[in-house]
């Protein structure tokens, strides 16, 4: 890898090559887990699965976190925070991320249950949707939610 775009590339490939079949035997393994804890309640084993690869997500990328996050700024003076803070901020982002990954998940498996061959329609649109309104706004684009967009200020 040549010069400074090494993390990029190392954060990009990682799903990739021999790696992929590791991940897909650790999700299998994750879901017969789930499954042998609640084989009597499938909604509740799909919460625990999207936990469980959550959590394996965030432990396995959190070298990798760390020193992008941590390293590489304090190398450059653009952090002044302590190991033990980053760490506290990691750990809040993680329950965040697991906050909203076990019922959007759940959701989306209640989607490819219910509907085997439009499961895939609802959350596009709520995508579609997303990006359109939401993503414009968040930008501080208002003209994409404007009817009549205003003119420039000339200043």
């Amino acid at each position: 890898m040549h010069g400074r775009y090494w993390l990029f590339r190392s954060g990009r490939s990682a799903p990739r090559g021999a790696g992929g079949s590791r991940v897909h035997a650790t999700s299998a393994a994750l879901r017969n887990l789930a499954v042998r804890l609640t084989p009597a309640h499938p909604a509740v084993a799909v919460a625990i699965y999207i936990a469980l690869l959550t959590a394996a997500f965030e432990i396995v990328t959190l070298p990798l976190g760390f020193y992008a996050g941590f390293v590489r700024e304090h190398a450059f003076g653009l952090s002044t925070q302590t190991a033990g803070a980053w760490l506290l901020d990691r750990l809040k982002g993680a329950a965040i991320s697991l906050a909203l990954a076990v019922p959007l998940g759940s959701l989306l498996a209640l989607l490819w249950r219910r509907y085997p061959g439009r499961w895939v329609l609802p959350p596009g649109c709520w995508a579609a949707w997303r990006s359109s309104c939401c993503g414009a706004s968040a930008r501080g684009d208002r003209s994409a939610l404007q009817h009549h967009p205003t003119p420039p200020d000339p200043r």
